[in-house]
């Protein structure tokens, strides 16, 4: 009898998990905001909003990729994916820190003007 690879508590599924609450945390962290900037001016808000959308997507995207890497990795007795959407993930948050810190500026000197 030969001793599995993996622990049997199923880590790869309980990071997939956590990667698609992440993005989900994102997308209502999103909307959320673009829900605040409607109340300025609709189109800072259909920006934020598309992009936290499309950034959600991606990111539930490349978490499926990823468990379908990680587990075939697993039963071949390969090493297991590197650390590069966790990366990827912290260059999204910081872009949308960006874009919503150049939302503020825009929206408080006034070069976007409220309805």
């Amino acid at each position: 009898m030969s001793a599995s690879v993996w622990d049997p508590g199923l880590q790869n599924e309980r990071t997939t998990l956590a990667w698609g609450r992440s993005a989900l945390a994102l997308l209502v962290c999103g909307l959320l905001t673009a829900t605040l900037a409607a109340s300025r001016h609709w189109f800072p808000a259909v920006v934020v909003a598309l992009v936290a959308m499309g950034s959600a997507a991606g990111l539930r995207r490349v978490a499926r990729h990823r468990y379908l890497d990680a587990s075939s990795a697993l039963v071949a007795e390969r090493p297991l994916p590197d650390g590069r959407l966790g990366a990827a993930l912290v260059l999204g948050v910081v872009g949308l820190g960006a874009l919503a810190v150049t939302l503020v500026v825009v929206t408080s000197t006034g070069a976007i003007r409220a309805r």
